[in-house]
This record gives C-alpha cells, sequence and structure tokens, in this order.
C-alpha cells in the first residue's frame, strides 16, 4: 500500500521534530516545512493527504497561508488541521473554519488525540483514491463501450441488408437506415415495438416459436429456414424476404441481430429468366415452323392467284378471296408469335414519356378519324423523364391505348394520371390510362397478360402480353388497376433509370 503524504508546517524546528515523533509509527510519509512559503513550494510538488499548519508564525501566518492554498484550485479540497499553543478566541476558530480548516489542535499536544486525528484523514484519503480509481477505470469502460457501441451503429449503417436487433423478449432495440427503407416504418415507430410487427399476421405465431427456440439455442436453425418467408411493410405489403442470425452477447443478457434482405427483385429477375428460356424455346419452335410452312403457304398463294385468274368474276371469286384473307392472316399470326417470343432487345436512352404516348396518340387518331375522342393529361408537376427504348415503349402505349378505342362507344374520353412512385429501393414513375368504357370483368382483369387471350372480335391476343414484356424488360411493373372507378385503368410503373436487356 502506498504511504499517504501528511505535511506539517511550523516554525519551530522542535515542534516539529515533536510532531514527527508522534507520528513516526503511523508509517507515512511525513513532510516538514519551516514556514508558509515552504509549506506552498511542498503543495506544489506532492499531492498530501492532510495539512498540519501552526498558526501563528513569522512573515505569513497559518491563516494566511491557508488563503493560499485554497486559491489553488488542486489544493482547494485537501484537509487542514490548526496548530497553536495559544489560546484562540471563537472569532479566529470561526476564521480557521471558513478557509477550510477541519478541526483545530491545542498545546499541549496529547499524542494519541493527534495520531487519531490524522489516522481518519489518511484513511479518508485512501478512500477517495480508491473511488476516484474506481470511477477512472468506470468512466474508462464507458468511454469504451461507447466507442464500441458507435463503431457497432457505423457498422450497422453500412449493412446493405435491413438489419434489425432484439431482445429475448423480441422487443426491437436498434435498427438502420436500411430497416426504415425496406419496411416504410420511422425509426421512433420501431424502437420498442415487437419484432412480429414486420410479419405478416398468419406467420407471427410460428415466428414467435423460431424466435424462442432460437435464444434458448443460437445453434438450432435459422428462424423459418426451408419455408417461404415474408415480410410486411407498414402499407400492408408483403414482400419475399431471406434472413439471416446471429447471437450478440452483451452485459444486459443475450441480444440476437438478424439480416433481411428484400428478394423481391431477385425473385422478379429469376422469373423474368425463367420466362425468357420458356419464351426462347417457342420462338425456336415457331422459327421453325414459320419456316418449313413458307414453302406451302407460297404454293397456296400462287394456286390462289392462278385460280382466281382463271374464274374471274363470280360467286366462286368470293370463296376465294376469303381463302387468301385466311391465308394473310396466318402469316400475321406467324409474325405476331414469332415477334412475342424473340427475345426483346432494348436501345434506351433519356426519354420524356409523354411525347411517346403523344405519338402513339397521333398514330391511332389519324387511323380513326370518324371516331369522337380524346386524351386528357393530368401530369402536374411529375417528372417523366426516363431511360426507356422509345420504339418499345410506344408501342406500349399505342396497344393500350388502341384496346381503350376499341373497348369504348363515343364520344371516348381516355384520362392519363402520372404521380412519383417507388420500385423497391428506387425512384420511379406511376402512369395510370383510364378510359370511360365499361371496364374490365373479373376473367378479363386476371387473363388480360395471357398469350393469345382476346375478347376483340379480331386480334390474336399476344399485345398485351408483349407489352408486359417490354415494360418489364425495362425494369417496370404493369398491372390492371382495381380501383372503384369506371371504366378499365392500366398502371404502368417505369424506374427513373432504366434496366436494359
Amino acid at each position: 500500500m502506498n504511504k499517504a503524504n501528511i505535511l506539517l508546517v511550523d516554525d519551530q524546528p522542535g515542534k516539529l521534530l515533536s510532531y514527527q515523533s508522534i507520528l513516526d509509527d503511523l508509517g507515512e510519509n511525513l513532510v516538514l516545512a519551516r514556514s508558509g512559503r515552504e509549506a506552498l513550494q511542498q503543495l506544489l510538488r506532492l499531492d498530501f493527504a492532510l495539512i498540519l499548519l501552526d498558526v501563528v508564525m513569522p512573515e505569513m501566518d497559518g491563516f494566511e497561508t491557508a488563503t493560499l492554498i485554497r486559491q489553488h484550485p488542486r489544493l482547494e479540497d485537501t484537509p487542514i488541521i490548526f496548530l497553536t499553543a495559544f489560546s484562540t478566541s471563537d472569532l479566529d476558530r470561526l476564521k480557521g473554519y471558513t478557509l477550510g480548516a477541519v478541526d483545530y489542535v491545542f498545546a499541549p499536544v496529547v499524542p494519541e488525540v493527534l495520531r487519531a486525528k490524522v489516522m481518519v484523514f489518511v484513511e479518508l484519503h485512501r478512500k477517495r483514491q480508491e473511488l476516484a480509481a474506481i470511477n477512472d477505470l468506470m468512466r474508462a469502460e464507458i468511454a469504451e463501450r461507447t466507442q464500441a457501441e458507435e463503431r457497432f451503429r457505423v457498422l450497422l449503417e453500412a449493412a446493405p441488408d435491413a438489419m434489425v436487433i432484439i431482445d429475448r423478449n423480441g422487443v426491437i432495440t436498434m435498427v438502420n437506415s436500411r430497416t426504415v427503407e425496406v419496411f416504410g416504418y420511422e425509426r421512433r415507430e420501431l424502437i420498442g415495438q415487437p419484432v412480429e410487427m414486420l410479419v405478416p399476421e398468419a406467420a407471427r405465431g410460428r415466428h414467435v416459436e423460431h424466435r424462442a427456440r432460437y435464444f434458448a439455442d443460437p445453434r438450432a436453425r435459422p428462424m423459418g429456414s426451408g419455408m417461404d418467408l415474408q415480410g410486411i411493410r407498414k402499407d400492408g405489403t408483403k414482400f419475399p424476404v431471406e434472413i439471416g442470425l446471429s447471437p450478440l452477447q452483451t452485459p444486459e443478457g443475450m441480444l440476437v441481430y438478424g439480416a433481411i434482405r428484400d428478394i423481391s427483385e431477385r425473385q422478379f429477375i429469376e422469373t423474368r429468366l425463367r420466362q425468357s428460356e420458356r419464351l426462347a424455346a417457342i420462338g425456336e419452335m415457331v422459327t421453325g415452323l414459320a419456316h418449313e410452312s413458307r414453302n406451302a403457304l407460297q404454293l397456296m398463294q400462287a394456286s390462289l392467284e392462278m385460280l382466281a385468274r382463271r374464274l374471274g368474276q363470280g360467286p366462286e371469286q368470293e370463296l376465294v378471296q376469303e381463302i387468301q384473307h385466311a391465308q394473310d392472316r396466318l402469316h400475321h399470326l406467324f409474325g405476331e408469335v414469332g415477334g412475342y417470343a424473340a427475345p426483346i432487345r432494348l436501345a434506351c436512352e433519356d426519354r420524356e414519356l409523354a411525347g411517346l404516348w403523344r405519338e402513339a396518340w397521333r398514330q391511332l387518331s389519324t387511323r380513326a378519324q370518324s371516331r369522337e375522342a380524346c386524351l386528357l393529361e393530368r401530369i402536374g408537376s411529375t417528372d417523366l423523364h426516363c431511360r426507356v427504348d422509345p420504339f418499345s415503349m410506344e408501342r406500349v402505349f399505342r396497344n393500350v391505348l388502341e384496346n381503350s378505342l376499341a373497348a369504348c362507344p363515343d364520344p371516348v374520353e381516355i384520362e392519363i394520371q402520372c404521380s412519383d412512385a417507388r420500385l423497391g429501393n428506387r425512384a420511379a414513375v406511376r402512369v395510370l390510362i383510364r378510359d370511360n368504357g365499361p371496364g374490365l370483368t373479373a376473367e378479363q382483369r386476371q387473363k388480360i397478360f395471357v398469350p393469345f387471350y382476346t375478347t376483340k372480335a379480331r386480334g390474336i391476343g399476344l399485345g398485351m402480353p408483349i407489352a408486359k414484356r417490354i415494360v418489364e424488360a425495362h425494369g417496370g411493373r404493369i398491372a390492371v388497376d382495381a380501383g372503384p372507378c369506371a371504366g378499365a385503368t392500366i398502371e404502368i410503373t417505369l424506374p427513373r433509370s432504366g434496366k436494359g436487356v
């Protein structure tokens, strides 16, 4: 144990030796000073547990010395016991206490009393040192823990996935910014809430069971392993996820942090790849069929032309024309099916969508000049610039507008509304094309994008499926809006930064 420093201050050497003799048995470090000035020098050099200070000294008395001691910030709490051989008035005693004196010792000094008082203050000094050491240790631990938590938060924020930390009761204790983006909640709406709020209601009971099993044994299978997992956003939309779990030991107990990945886009791409593979196979088959059929069709055409010349004018000529129309439709069918099955190759550039649908409407209105039809635009301040293949997207708009013209009696009114949207984590534009026709039946809404499904008297039912392929090739989505408004509404959502194929 380190020795405590005790400062003995008196201008008389005999008294200093006497005090030293009395206190030697304590085994502490006794430092002697013969004046107030020398005492101040020692105090600046060492830290002292106690000062024994004579009141009556030449040049600078004890009160003056105590005043200077208390003016130093490091010394303002050092205990002072005044020593005096004279009777001290109450005023002088009060003066000593106001200067920070903890006690007076009067001559003749009783050795046992002096030792007892000194021992008390030495012990208090050691307790203060121990507390200070403990406080320093605690501050260092708190600082280290704060730094570790800050490093952890930085890593959490840098994670590409949604990161959610929960305690044993399933209460969310921490999330990162990606979680806010994926689920649509503010951070304050998540902290302190059960993690099951991020799970569809039908799966919450099963989720609680898996969570309890994982906390009991982190080596257990990850939550929901081998099952189709879904998250649910604040707006109620569900989406597929992958979850990775890891235990996190803290002084408060075990926590679990989960990395949640939205795999909607990945599944969407995988589905498109599977469709592309199937369409490629269909395309090869149709190409082969068209090639094998071309010679037969050409022979049929030549024979029909010869037959038409031989028959001349007459009722039989109408039958020949019907056969030629059927053959033309067969040629058109081969072309449409081949176009639908062929891979879509986009030449994307920055274009404004309004220009594309206006050109599509101009072409249609020119062909249907006898119709009473108008196109209304409600764009507002929406930025309509996207990176698209202008030819392909113009074809999409033309197909949708043509369907509306075919379905609606005059006067036809088609309205286009635009707004900002999101596709996963990408900024997007939503375009609603609504007509004033009879609308779509439940069957039509369900089958409108199914190849070869059509309600038209003429047509093979590939227009909307081709439109769907084009929009999805841009990384967008097309759907039938089942809102409360009358008429048919087609919703097209395109990312502002298109994704060409």
